[in-house]
């Protein structure tokens, strides 16, 4: 990863694979994200999101509550918006608490969380500390554990056709899943 994250957009998750063999990305750690949507359902607020900068990517479902309250304080701090999603004010929350001095990306994830109302999950991975966390409050989150991967969904039962172990977070603190231990 190079302490940096690299994003690229694939048409659909089953096309990622032939796309990272023609446009390759260095490292060794990253997250995808998918929604299969229900047809028959009217088009929702883009609630489900995946939201990238250098540092720090995450993938986001639910809902914020104070969404517009937080929006408009960056704003008024002159902060502009590339989109009007929850998954960009996840970012720059958490962005902005893991800028400050003695913070460590855990401590700003729960920082993050705690700044939010509403139903949500939170999956962040941060570039340079090669940290993969999770957090939950009021949204379903179960993790499939396989050797070479973790698969996240709100729905148990998928998880069970990618992997054999499944576990339900639980709500509350942020759960470190993954850290590479760099050899020096």
């Amino acid at each position: 990863m190079e302490g940096r994250i690299q994003s690229q957009n694939a048409p659909g998750l089953h096309n990622l694979p032939n796309q990272l063999q023609t446009q390759p990305l260095s490292g060794h750690f990253g997250i995808a994200y998918t929604c299969l949507k229900n047809p028959n359902e009217e088009e929702k607020y883009d609630a489900t999101y995946l939201c990238a900068n250098e540092r720090v990517a995450i993938v986001y479902n639910g809902f914020i509550d104070n969404y517009p309250e937080i929006w408009q304080e960056w704003l008024e701090l002159g902060y502009p918006f590339k989109s009007k999603t929850d998954g960009e004010i996840v970012l720059r929350l958490l962005n902005r608490y893991s800028e400050r001095d003695g913070i460590s990306p855990l401590e700003a994830l729960t920082l993050t969380i705690a700044r939010l109302q509403g139903d949500f999950s939170v999956i962040a991975l941060f570039a340079e500390e090669e940290l993969l966390m999770v957090a939950r409050r009021g949204c379903q989150l179960a993790i499939g554990v396989d050797e070479n991967a973790y698969y996240f969904s709100s729905d148990t039962k998928a998880l069970t056709r990618l992997s054999q172990r499944v576990i339900q977070l639980e709500e509350g603190n942020p759960t470190v899943l993954h850290q590479l231990n760099r050899v020096s």
